[in-house]
């Protein structure tokens, strides 16, 4: 049978003209949203200029939503292609009612919650709305009325404007041409689905997509409301106002807490020759101690670093908190320990609630920067970021694009050498933060291959050899720079990796990372000199602000790394429980299912001693994290 060539634009026009109406929607309630609450936002010192780029920082997330909208519609649309059927018209749009009534009741409750909670509408505040008896009664009585009239003009509006927009049936021939159906069906689903994960990238959208402003409410208006609730639900649906993670009373829990931390003299020994330095952060992807030769790793993978690491202060038992990039940054630049279930930075009420070091330098008036050649919306690391409060952040997009890339973004041999352009013209002091790529899966660096073990991981191997020859490029000639001699240098890894080792992720081993401090204001003595002590990611912030003579009080899980002082211990999360090193041994504990993953420790008395520990430092920083 012949192509009907009607038909089939028929169905791409009624696709079309549904998205048009959802983009419109979530224009018009984020129009409501700044229009009814102009005082708090112009409040906040939001000026014209800082809502003008809203509507396009909005797109790609608005699109993404309404891709989701989109695959009922498709399917049953799809149907018609082969059925036509009035009903099949009928259900679409009934289903789309029901969507326009519901997300108008999620834009009026934003409207009128945002100014009480500074947040939009979560998982947490959908159970606070589950109980409108509640609402109603804290909410003044004429703001209830107009709400609740805004709600229905909105939504009777807005089905009557589909309608005359979307809401014909469209007249489709079930008779053409069955192949030509299949290939329209099947390059729509494809069409629809790169809408939902935002693109063709490696790293699906996040809400970091819609994050460009340094101020919360601007980002906040950005962020779609829908897209944003269905995220939070998915990411938080095992977690609620109970502690999943409580073992013991709370006040036994926070008194083994408190003995954990305990500190007899809070003191420190400076390793610096200069009052306050540049600080740069280098922080290297997915880099596992089993990879560095120094750490005892496998010969010939990363030489340079080896080098480097006779000619700075090394740390020979250091562990990442974590297994993911936001988790490493969060405990890095916020001190605050790797959570199970979820993580910090895909929960921007509760990290805009936490303190970050940059914010400290900040206070201090430092130059902060950090660099990325990748995109930052993986893990909302972006949202992160700003709120960190960077005076700069540079990620892919604002690069020169001629610069060579991989799928990821810019190689790191080529981003070194725009870090060093950068630092050259960075005023001092500085605090800036580099975070690498090309040890990044795909793994497509532009050297050729030098590894060849025939392992599984020997691409994983050949991209960190790779960085570590960029990292060799880069310290010769920081060496050389005007900003080098006032600057210490702290390289440490965001998370560990599987390597030739093929380590379980519940083991210490493969928790462990490198970290490194060097540069020309650390004092000659302290160069080539190891530290043997077992310490993590969260005991980094402190410890550099101690350094500099900088109030670190509010950081509380972190410990100062040169306070001699100072207990030995290192944490880091698993999915379903948690890991416990100490310098006789180290276990790991599925707390749901109430077993010892791995356990070193062969006394019980001492194994349940150290469980103890363990599970008493998950429950409160869980319980920090729900009370935040």
């Amino acid at each position: 049978m012949k192509l009907n060539l009607r038909s089939i634009f028929a169905y791409w026009f009624k696709i079309l003209k549904i998205y048009f109406f959802w983009l419109f929607l979530f224009i018009l309630w984020r129009d409501l949203f700044i229009l009814i609450n102009h005082s708090l936002i112009y409040s906040s010192g939001v000026n014209n200029a800082d809502l003008y780029p809203i509507l396009w920082h909005a797109l790609e997330l608005d699109f993404s939503m309404a891709s989701y909208i989109m695959v009922f519609v498709y399917l049953f649309l799809s149907i018609a292609l082969f059925i036509d059927s009035k009903f099949i018209n009928k259900l679409i749009n009934s289903y789309n009612y029901i969507l326009i009534v519901l997300y108008s009741l999620l834009g009026v409750g934003e409207i009128a919650l945002y100014p009480e909670w500074k947040t939009k509408v979560n998982a947490k505040a959908l159970e606070y709305l589950t109980r409108p008896a509640e609402v109603m009664g804290s909410n003044k009585t004429g703001d209830t009325i107009w709400q609740l009239l805004l709600w229905i003009l909105i939504s009777v509006a807005a089905i009557y404007l589909y309608k005359y927009i979307a809401g014909k049936r469209a007249v489709l021939q079930p008779r053409s041409n069955v192949f030509i159906r299949y290939i329209v069906i099947f390059f729509t689903g494809v069409g629809i689905f790169i809408g939902m994960r935002g693109g063709i990238q490696e790293i699906p959208i996040s809400l970091s997509q819609s994050y460009f402003s340094k101020k919360d409410v601007v980002n906040d208006i950005s962020v779609n409301s829908g897209w944003n609730l269905v995220y939070n639900i998915l990411n938080t649906e095992k977690i609620n106002d109970v502690n999943i993670f409580k073992t013991y009373p709370q006040k036994e829990a926070q008194s083994i807490v408190e003995q954990l931390h305990y500190c007899k003299k809070d003191t420190t020994i400076s390793i610096i020759n200069q009052a306050q330095p540049n600080v740069l952060f280098i922080i290297l992807e997915s880099w596992s101690g089993d990879l560095v030769g120094a750490l005892g790793g496998k010969k010939g993978i990363t030489p340079n670093f080896d080098r480097l690491s006779r000619e700075g202060l090394f740390f020979t038992h250091f562990y990442a908190n974590g297994n993911r990039s936001q988790q490493g940054l969060a405990a890095i630049l916020g001190c605050f320990p790797a959570l199970p279930i979820t993580t910090l930075t895909t929960q921007p009420e509760k990290m805009r609630k936490t303190a970050t070091i940059t914010s400290v330098f900040n206070d201090h008036h430092y130059s902060t920067a950090f660099y990325y050649g990748g995109e930052l919306r993986y893990g909302n690391i972006k949202a992160y970021l700003i709120h960190n409060g960077f005076q700069t952040i540079k990620e892919d997009a604002d690069w020169d694009s001629s610069i060579p890339r991989g799928k990821l973004g810019i190689h790191d041999g080529y981003m070194f050498t725009l870090l060093a352009k950068a630092l050259e013209k960075t005023k001092q002091p500085f605090f800036v933060d580099y975070f690498t790529l090309s040890s990044h899966s795909p793994y497509d660096q532009p050297m050729k291959p030098h590894i060849k073990w025939n392992d599984s991981e020997d691409d994983f191997h050949n991209s960190v050899y790779y960085s570590d020859s960029c990292i060799g490029n880069f310290m010769r000639q920081a060496k050389q720079s005007s900003w080098y001699k006032n600057t210490l240098i702290v390289f440490v890894a965001d998370h560990s990796h599987q390597t030739y080792t093929h380590r379980s992720i519940a083991t210490a081993a493969y928790r462990h990372i490198p970290l490194l401090i060097i540069g020309g204001a650390l004092k000659n003595e302290y160069k080539g000199k190891t530290i043997n002590t077992i310490f993590a990611q969260v005991d980094i912030g402190k410890t550099i602000l101690k350094q500099l003579h900088f109030n670190a009080d509010t950081f509380h899980w972190s410990k100062d790394m040169f306070n001699p002082y100072e207990p030995s211990f290192a944490y880091f999360e698993l999915n379903e429980g948690f890991g416990w090193i100490r310098g006789d041994g180290y276990l790991s504990y599925d707390h749901f299912n109430k077993r010892f993953i791995d356990n070193t420790y062969k006394n019980k008395t001492l194994r349940d001693k150290m469980y103890k520990q363990g599970a008493a430092y998950l429950q409160e920083v869980f319980q920090e994290f729900i009370d935040l």
